[in-house]
């Protein structure tokens, strides 16, 4: 909104654009948007055995690759303590492996009987094709979503379905 002031203008309006153009170039860039794409999609969602959170973290290569991975809290948490064991797994495969498994298990044919306990059978029909037409365009982000929680022990992965967001 522009306010016609009650003297004339200090400095020409072309000169004024110019420099706002020069601070807009030289302002620190929004980091989010750069990282948006590299987000840790299972950050509150992973615990180990034990029930400890699993972290979300990063390392950078000496060429500036960023690595991303989840680590065990107790692990950031008591980092001056030796021999800590604790989980240490890279983020891309683990996203990738809850995603997988999430899909798996919304591709059943009893998954909208298992997730609407009590519905018709008319309803469950047509869950189950509204479920699998999204299973179709979905994203492993829009899988991982579904992920309420997410349990890391040796041997399986358990991963909690959230029923109120399968559409």
């Amino acid at each position: 909104m522009v306010h016609e002031g009650q003297h004339p203008a200090l400095i020409e309006s072309t000169c004024w654009d110019h420099i706002q153009t020069m601070l807009q170039d030289g302002a620190a860039k929004d980091r989010r948007s750069r990282s948006k794409n590299q987000s840790s999609l299972l950050c509150g969602k992973l615990f180990d055995e034990m029930s400890d959170r699993l972290t979300p973290s990063h390392t950078k290569t000496r060429l500036g690759k960023r690595l991303r991975y989840y680590i065990s809290h107790r692990l950031i948490a008591k980092s001056g303590e030796k021999n800590l064991d604790g989980w240490r797994l890279p983020a891309p495969e683990l996203e990738a492996q809850v995603a997988a498994l999430t899909r798996r298990t919304m591709t059943d044919v009893s998954a909208a009987t298992r997730l609407m306990i009590g519905a018709s059978s008319d309803d469950i029909g047509n869950a189950q094709t509204t479920l699998t037409n999204w299973l179709a365009t979905a994203t492993q982000a829009d899988l991982v979503c579904l992920a309420k929680k997410i349990t890391i022990e040796p041997g399986p992965l358990a991963v909690q379905i959230h029923q109120r967001l399968v559409p």
